[in-house]
């Protein structure tokens, strides 16, 4: 991604594919990857907005390898993308929450419409 290898083995945030669809994790530093930037309170919840900062790849680091299954749930708190609401109840490809982190589908609407990414697949 973004020239990077992503190495899921060891990754606390790994990359998840959930209805043949990839998620990509939207911490502090994955969202700063992407030229997104992020910010959760509890009055609003989760907001994400697309901006032209763009940091270098931060691995999030873990001990343990990971499993080749877990599992997810779908994020029940708001979420708001570049001052929309996303309606998640109703979602083919829902946002998910996984160690406490929203991910995100690489859908075209999410890749493309919203966060306006040159977005193509390679297996």
């Amino acid at each position: 991604m973004n020239g990077v290898v992503i190495d899921n083995s060891y990754s606390q945030y790994p990359l998840l594919v959930y209805k043949d669809i990839t998620y990509f994790p939207m911490t502090y530093y994955d969202c700063r990857f992407l030229g997104l930037e992020s910010l959760w309170n509890s009055h609003t919840g989760l907001v994400v907005v697309k901006t032209d900062v763009n940091w270098d790849y931060h691995k999030y680091s873990a001990s343990a390898k990971n499993s080749s299954s877990y599992n997810a749930r779908v994020a029940s708190f708001r979420v708001t993308v570049n001052g929309k609401e996303i309606d998640n109840s109703s979602k083919k490809y829902p946002l998910l929450l996984f160690r406490n982190v929203i991910y995100f589908p690489l859908t075209w609407r999410f890749a493309v419409d919203e966060f306006g990414w040159n977005y193509s697949f390679d297996h």
